[in-house]
């Protein structure tokens, strides 16, 4: 089996592995806890006495020669294309709002990394139903400005809409709804901003509509 490790500390604090196997080439990084699946789309051939070093600009691993033995020498560079941490970024936006649980809110439990899986975690909610609303703007929805107050159709008057409604998910909890987006390994996304938000149903309320709905969450894919 041919394979080779590059091992370097990011700006996230992590260390990166790159394996050659026989099924294909893939690229995994650690945390200090657990490894994480990584997109990486331009492995360079197994090689030894390669010259590599972190190229702060772009927060990529530069790779730089090597040989095989006697058989071949290298004079090629590879630049590691493994997502881009310092690209990659989440901020909360907007406010949830109260039920009887609580008021409805929204966490990032990690970062949106190409070929990865986005986690989201909605806490304050009754234990039922959950839905995690995905879009693509924060400014409209169809022909309607964001956020949308939704006060005027039946839920609680401090509830608000803060994203468009392109994908919608529904997750069965018992109290905290986890919902773990699935991103592409596709370096044409990276860069692509994603929003999400997350609503819980509530039977305790009075309100028409028994819903709370919490803050947003801004996704820059790295």
């Amino acid at each position: 089996m041919s394979r080779h490790y590059f091992t370097l500390k990011i700006s996230r604090q992590r260390l990166i592995a790159c394996v050659q196997r026989p099924a294909g080439d893939e690229t995994w990084s650690w945390d200090g806890t657990r490894w994480h699946f990584e997109c990486a789309t331009n492995l360079p051939s197994s090689r030894r006495v390669f010259q590599m070093a972190h190229h702060a600009a772009t927060d990529r691993i530069v790779l730089y020669g090597g040989d095989i033995g006697w058989a071949a020498t290298y004079g090629d560079t590879f630049l590691l294309d493994a997502g881009n941490p310092s690209q990659a970024s989440v901020t909360s936006f907007g406010a949830g709002c109260a039920g009887t649980a609580g008021t409805a809110t929204l966490q990032a439990q990690g970062y949106p990394m190409l070929g990865t899986t986005f986690p989201s975690r909605l806490t304050n909610v009754p234990a039922g139903l959950a839905i995690f609303v995905v879009g693509f703007s924060d400014t409209q929805w169809n022909a309607a400005p964001l956020p949308l107050p939704l006060g005027p159709i039946g839920l609680p008057p401090a509830c608000n809409a803060y994203v468009s409604v392109d994908a919608v998910v529904w997750v069965p909890h018992t109290g905290v709804a986890d919902y773990a987006l699935p991103i592409p390994c596709d370096p044409g996304l990276q860069g692509l901003v994603l929003f999400v938000q997350g609503a819980g149903i509530d039977l305790g309320l009075t309100t028409p509509v028994p819903l709370v709905t919490s803050n947003a969450l801004r996704m820059t894919l790295g």
